[in-house]
């Protein structure tokens, strides 16, 4: 099979994309075109969908990697070798079953696998009408300061983040109070996660955990704009970056809460 050019426009905006895919999921599917990438890919929790035009192929390729992170450490020694004039450095090719990656400095051939093998990392985009009932903003910073507090509970695996308004503290203010409400005599904290932009949560019970927090800073941000849904119980983070070359990364996360 011939091969087939994946040109790079933004070398460092793949390479946050992957390390971001990385903490979610083991594997995706890949198509790209002459728009560019699109991944739509999912764990036990949460769907996340990626365009971005960061890289691109003159010929609609589609293929599945099994480990993003061997492809991760690939690019991190890439990084390192290449610096700010990676684009120019390097080639990057799909010639079935492999990519290719050549350069002066480093070249590597990377086995790519069939659909069936991480059927159960890949999805389709959402097609359902979410309308949000709130909207907030938060930020990476807000986030980790949450994290910092899984230690205020006896019982780690029952610790649960309840997403709250609270007006005997700040108005307009979302927060987040880390704790266990099904054990009257547990430890909690009640930290601020962001600012309500629109809507009112009312008397809706929100329940997360760490793990479902922390894909909302998949793509670590100073503005993650999250909705919480109206229709289900689903909270969705929308987050876009700009690189160079007029490069653009787009990461949609659908996060699933956790019903009492």
């Amino acid at each position: 099979m011939s091969k087939e050019i994946i040109r790079v426009n933004d070398f460092s905006l793949f390479f946050e994309m992957i390390n971001s895919l990385n903490k979610m999921v083991d594997g995706v599917k890949c198509v790209i075109n002459g728009y560019g990438l699109t991944i739509y890919t999912k764990n036990d929790f949460s769907k996340c969908e990626i365009t971005t035009n960061c890289v691109v192929s003159d010929n609609e390729i589609s293929f599945c990697i099994r480990d993003l992170g061997i492809l991760s450490k690939v690019l991190s020694t890439l990084n390192t070798l290449y610096g700010n004039d990676i684009e120019n450095s390097i080639k990057i090719y799909y010639e079935q079953p492999f990519i290719k990656i050549e350069s002066k400095k480093f070249k590597t051939k990377l086995n790519t696998i069939d659909e069936d093998s991480i059927r159960n990392f890949i999805t389709e985009k959402v097609k359902t009408d979410l309308t949000p009932q709130l909207e907030f903003t938060t930020n990476s910073s807000l986030i980790r300061s949450i994290n910092n507090y899984s230690f205020i509970t006896n019982d780690k695996n029952a610790t649960r983040i309840y997403i709250e308004s609270n007006s005997e503290m700040e108005n307009n203010v979302i927060f987040a109070k880390v704790g266990n409400e099904s054990n009257e005599t547990e430890n909690y904290a009640v930290m601020e996660l962001g600012l309500i932009t629109s809507g009112v949560l009312s008397d809706r019970k929100i329940i997360i955990d760490f793990d479902r927090l922390n894909m909302l800073n998949i793509l670590p941000s100073d503005e993650i704009n999250v909705q919480i849904a109206n229709e289900r119980p689903v909270m969705i983070s929308k987050t876009m970056k700009s690189g160079k070359n007029n490069s653009f990364l787009n990461i949609n996360i659908y996060v699933f809460m956790m019903v009492k």
